[in-house]
């Protein structure tokens, strides 16, 4: 987009953009700047990539820039970022001269170097917390993978969890990084890289990885967090209250306009639904196995997700769980404008994710469709989901548990009747922006 009638440029800088396979932090950037744009507000987009090149996304500028493929050593991969990709960031900023920079991630190559160079250039910074991965090594912000962590920073309680993270049993995580506190230090600095190695200097990776979480946040004009326990992470970790902005997620009004709600009559069989990545973090293999457990229910289970080079492991599996049962389908994802049309067709959508969320999106899209939610008792979706009110939340990874809502739904969907009531249109995003 260009023009001269703006009140100010605001420059985004996910991880990663369209065309692009996409996740929701992209989705909720597109959309909030198609409403920034409603307001007089230029947006664009730089984003990392493996090489350099221009193009425009929706009538909006999108900027890839490249980052190096070299990575000398340990202290590269998780230290302040890559070099490279900050030079070429600096030009783009003289380019575009923006108001602000909205960054949506901290990796590699949307790192500390790329918020500093902004502050360089005295261009305010502001930084939205999307992931559990911006702190927690781990992803998940479950505490050797069981228990739901604060979020505080520390140095031996991370490292010992991160090891586990690793396949280093709890004990031998602990004597592990004993160890790598004494060698830690000369190894990130070499070129060995590898699982022992990591091990190895697993104490030195998180004393490297916290400094550049507490420059982020302490040097970022704003902080914005999209649920209540982000927020709380952020404080128990210094930052002060009035530096943070709780926005919560929201819908383009063209998305929340769908409210007329398609009436899916309870008829069986009871169609369920899941959207999302097949990640072995959002765990759609326990309602996989729930369904498996259940042979006389009439169900209809329908997976949309995105099977990526990682993910194709984990996507077998769940298609050798679902063992050929014709209740159990996988279907291809469907574009992310088209979601609450899709979610009209079903009775009930599952969120059993591992990890805490900071939405997601589609419980959001699914309240917009009329569409009442299961879902973990976890973080976002706890935020989200009231109990017994407009769904049901479900103990983390208690197959016991989805089992038995499952089969409250099949045998009593008057519930589902009484959840669909309750449920209150969703936030705009035109009210986010």
């Amino acid at each position: 987009m260009g023009g001269e009638n703006y009140l100010m440029r605001v420059l985004h800088v996910p991880y990663c953009f369209y065309p692009d396979p996409v996740g929701g932090t992209e989705v909720y950037v597109s959309s909030l700047m198609t409403c920034l744009s409603k307001k007089n507000i230029e947006s664009s987009v730089a984003a990392p990539d493996i090489h350099t090149h221009f193009y425009q996304y929706n009538n909006f500028d999108v900027d890839r820039f490249s980052v190096s493929e070299k990575i000398n050593n340990l202290e590269d991969l998780h230290g302040e970022g890559d070099e490279k990709a900050r030079e070429e960031f600096s030009r783009i900023l003289e380019k575009k001269k923006p108001d602000i920079v909205h960054f949506h991630a901290l990796t590699r190559g949307v790192s500390l170097r790329l918020m500093r160079e902004a502050k360089r250039q005295d261009i305010k910074t502001v930084f939205t917390y999307h992931t559990p991965t911006v702190t927690c090594f781990r992803g998940t912000l479950l505490h050797l993978g069981k228990n739901i962590c604060n979020g505080k920073l520390d140095k031996k309680n991370c490292s010992v969890c991160t090891l586990h993270a690793l396949g280093v049993n709890q004990v031998t995580a602990k004597t592990v990084n004993a160890f790598s506190v004494l060698l830690g230090d000369k190894i990130i600095k070499t070129k060995l890289r590898g699982k022992l190695w990591t091990a190895l200097s697993m104490s030195q990776l998180m004393k490297l990885r916290h400094a550049v979480i507490y420059s982020m946040m302490k040097e970022v004009d704003k902080l914005v967090v999209l649920c209540e326990w982000a927020k709380k992470l952020c404080m128990i970790n210094g930052v002060e209250q009035e530096k943070i902005m709780l926005s919560r997620h929201g819908l383009s009004s063209k998305s929340s306009s769908i409210i007329k709600r398609a009436d899916m009559k309870l008829n069986f069989p009871l169609k369920i639904v899941f959207i999302g990545r097949f990640d072995v973090m959002k765990g759609p293999d326990i309602l996989v196995k729930a369904i498996r457990n259940m042979l006389d229910l009439e169900i209809q289970f329908d997976l949309y997700g995105i099977v990526q080079n990682k993910e194709e492991k984990y996507f077998n599996t769940l298609k050798s769980l679902a063992a050929g049962d014709p209740r159990i389908r996988f279907l291809s994802p469907v574009p992310s404008e088209e979601v609450i049309s899709l979610l009209c067709q079903y009775h009930l959508l599952v969120v059993p994710s591992r990890c805490l969320e900071t939405g997601p999106l589609v419980v959001l899209e699914a309240f917009a469709a009329g569409v009442p939610v299961i879902g973990s008792s976890l973080g976002g979706i706890a935020e989200l989901v009231k109990h017994q009110e407009n769904g049901l939340l479900v103990k983390t990874d208690s197959l016991k548990d989805w089992m038995h809502v499952i089969r409250q739904c099949c045998e009593t969907p008057s519930i589902i009747d009484n959840f669909k009531k309750n449920i209150k249109p969703p936030r705009s995003m035109e009210l986010v922006s």
